[in-house]
C-alpha cells in the first residue's frame, strides 16, 4: 500500500476545447528509492482532462479517497484505469 496520497488539482476553468491526456505510472520504486509510488505525485489538470494510471508491476491499483463530488474510483490490482475530471477541485488518490 502507498504511504502517501497523491494530489490532483483540477483548475477552476471552463472545459477546454481540447482536453489533455496524461499517463501516470504506478511504480515499485522511484529514482530516489521511495517505494510504492506514482511517477507523478502531483498532477495539475483542467476540467475535461483524462489521466490513465498504468501499473508497471502486479499489485498496484488506484483508489480515489476524496474528491469534490465524492467520486468513486477503485481499480483492480494490476489493471490500467482511466478517469476524466468533470468537476473542478482537489482529488486525493492512493494505492
Amino acid at each position: 500500500m502507498m504511504k502517501y496520497s497523491a494530489l490532483i488539482t483540477a483548475l477552476f476553468m471552463s472545459t477546454p476545447t481540447f482536453a489533455a491526456n496524461m499517463t501516470i505510472e504506478m511504480l515499485n520504486k522511484d529514482a530516489d528509492g521511495n517505494k510504492m509510488v506514482y511517477s507523478d505525485e502531483i498532477a495539475r489538470v483542467e476540467v475535461g482532462d483524462t489521466i490513465t494510471w498504468v501499473p508497471t508491476a502486479k499489485g498496484h491499483n488506484v483508489e480515489m479517497v476524496a474528491s469534490p463530488n465524492n467520486t468513486k474510483l477503485k481499480s483492480k490490482n494490476g489493471k490500467e484505469v482511466q478517469f476524466t475530471f468533470e468537476a473542478p477541485g482537489i482529488y486525493y488518490y492512493w494505492c
